[in-house]
This record gives C-alpha cells, sequence and structure tokens, in this order.
C-alpha cells in the first residue's frame, strides 16, 4: 500500500515553473533544468511529441527574446552610428590644426549689431573628433566637435596669434570684438521708468535694448 505522505511529496516536488501547479515530471525545461507541463501555455515544445519530449518553459522563452530584442537593438544602432558617421565625413571636410574657422554664435551670447559668427584658428586636435579654438584674444574653454564649426578657405589667424595660459568664453569674446560692448542676456523686465537702481540696466550704467520691455516707452532705452 502507498504511503499517502509520501505520494504527496512527491507530486509537491514536481511543480510547473510557469504557472505553479503540479506536474507529472515527465518534462523538464532544456533551459532551467525545471519541470513544466507539455502545454502550449506553458512552455514551447520540441519537434517530437512523445514522452520525454524537450521544452523551453515560457519563462526561458521570454528571456530569450529580450535577449535577442537587445542584441537586434544593439546591431541597428551600430549600424544606425555608422550611418550617420558617413553622412558627416561626406558633408564636412577634415580640418586641421591652424586653419581658420567660423563659429556660430547663439543669439543669448550676442546682440543684434553684432557678427553672427566669430573667427577663431585651429591649435589642437584630439582624435579628428574635437577641436581646440584660438582667437586672438586666447583659447576658446570649451572643445568644439567637427560640426559646430565652418573651415574657412583662407587663413585669417595664426596659431602664433594666439596668447598662451590665457582662455575666454565665447560670450566674452563676443563682447571684446563688439562694436556695441556686447548684450548677452543682460536685460531688466521693468514695465516704466529705469532711471532709478531698482533698474538692472541702469544700475550697471547699460542701456536698455530691445529685450527688456519690446517698444513700450522708457527713457533709459537705447534710440
Amino acid at each position: 500500500m502507498v504511503d499517502e505522505s509520501t505520494s504527496t511529496a512527491t507530486v509537491a516536488n514536481f511543480v510547473c515553473v510557469t504557472c505553479n501547479s503540479p506536474t507529472s515530471g515527465a518534462h523538464q525545461c532544456s533551459s532551467c533544468k525545471k519541470y513544466c507541463h507539455a502545454l502550449p501555455s506553458c512552455c514551447e515544445l520540441g519537434e517530437e511529441k512523445d514522452f520525454g519530449t524537450p521544452v523551453t518553459c515560457l519563462l526561458c522563452c521570454k528571456v530569450a527574446r529580450v535577449k535577442e530584442k537587445s542584441l537586434e537593438s544593439k546591431r541597428k544602432q551600430e549600424e544606425q552610428k555608422r550611418v550617420m558617421l558617413t553622412r558627416s565625413r561626406k558633408r564636412f571636410k577634415s580640418a586641421h590644426i591652424d586653419d581658420t574657422v567660423l563659429v556660430p554664435v547663439p543669439a543669448v551670447n550676442r546682440g543684434r549689431v553684432n557678427l553672427s559668427n566669430v573667427k577663431a584658428v585651429i591649435t589642437e586636435s584630439y582624435g579628428n573628433n574635437f577641436f581646440k579654438l584660438g582667437t586672438k584674444y586666447g583659447t576658446l574653454k570649451q572643445r568644439y566637435s567637427r560640426n559646430q564649426f565652418t573651415v574657412c578657405t583662407e587663413r585669417y589667424i595664426r596659431t602664433t596669434d594666439v596668447p598662451s595660459c590665457a582662455e575666454i568664453s565665447l560670450r566674452e569674446l563676443v563682447k571684446k570684438e563688439s562694436a556695441t560692448g556686447g548684450q548677452g542676456m543682460f536685460k531688466c523686465n521693468c514695465k516704466s521708468n529705469c532711471r532709478n537702481f531698482k533698474c538692472k540696466c541702469f544700475a550697471a550704467k547699460e542701456k536698455c535694448n530691445s529685450r527688456c520691455h519690446s517698444n513700450r516707452t522708457c527713457r533709459n532705452k537705447t534710440e
């Protein structure tokens, strides 16, 4: 006579890894080596469908699909990277040390009467990906990638014209080259008057500009 407690313990040891229900133990996942039902809701069957047929539980199938999608995504990213680099090389010709370049100036760093570009010279190259640019007032603080400037056909500035051990920001450079003293984001938000020290422009001995308060009447506004 079969002991009921022994039979219950044996059945309890064979639990489907997918649905957590008791199973006969006839089928074992080929990946995680755990038992599962030979049903489409619990596993993927192999070619054979007899007793002991090789199966893969749905949990391992999901893990395999996630890994496959991850590898596919990585492969597509690498392919996109190669395409972008190829387009970039075709669009931007190579730059070399001592080449004069034009650096665009964002609107927040210049006044409306200032030039939209400043001249600089390539002083250092870092693997042809990033460049150090110098001006007659000093070296620009940040490094520039190839798509952030345009190479000039003529050389207006030489590396020997760049002061050594001197760094300058792009906004400071624009201010030095500006005939009006530059502008940047310096502005006030006054609604009227602008002739007392509550006005940011008046306190700094600067004229109000078109970005301060549009077309409102202002006693401190540039004519």
